[in-house]
């Protein structure tokens, strides 16, 4: 997804001041000359990644999904260092439009007596299972449906709710 990002950031001549890699790790950066990080890595390097930006007082937008159990430390962190963090389980516009439609088919499904389900599919390289949007997802047919309060793996389903 960072390649894609880089692509789409230089055809549309915006600069890239630095771009971090295994080679050059971004939490060995003392100083950033940027307007904002664009953090889509791995969950395993997301939450260091964040809380170094928040250091260096540098805005971050977060693709990266699978570090929900550091969200609250990740929120106080911001907080802390009066930092900015836009965090979204997925930038598509498609998706969110799909998020919004899950709201209202869930509204009308408050009447009857379905039980959701989600299954996801994704390509071979997909690091965090469930994904990101399928969480989303989840939770916001959670949200509109009262008589649901969580969502769980499972074999037949991705996501049962």
């Amino acid at each position: 997804m960072g390649k894609e990002i880089e692509k789409i950031a230089l055809e549309r001549n915006h600069t890239i001041a630095h771009v971090f890699s295994e080679d050059v790790p971004f939490l060995n950066a003392t100083e950033i000359d940027a307007d904002v990080a664009i953090e889509f890595t791995a969950p395993h390097l997301a939450v260091p990644h964040m809380e170094h930006c928040l250091n260096l007082n540098l805005p971050v937008i977060v693709g990266t999904t699978g570090w929900d159990d550091s969200f609250s430390s990740i929120e106080r962190a911001t907080k802390t260092h009066n930092g900015s963090i836009l965090y979204a389980s997925n930038f598509s516009l498609g998706v969110h439009l799909f998020f919004e439609m899950t709201k209202k088919f869930s509204r009308l499904m408050e009447a009857h007596d379905y039980k959701p389900s989600i299954t996801e599919i994704h390509h071979t390289e997909k690091i965090d299972q469930p994904s990101g949007t399928a969480i989303t997802t989840a939770e916001y047919i959670i949200q509109e449906l009262k008589t649901l309060n969580k969502w769980e793996l499972s074999n037949k389903h991705l996501l049962k709710i």
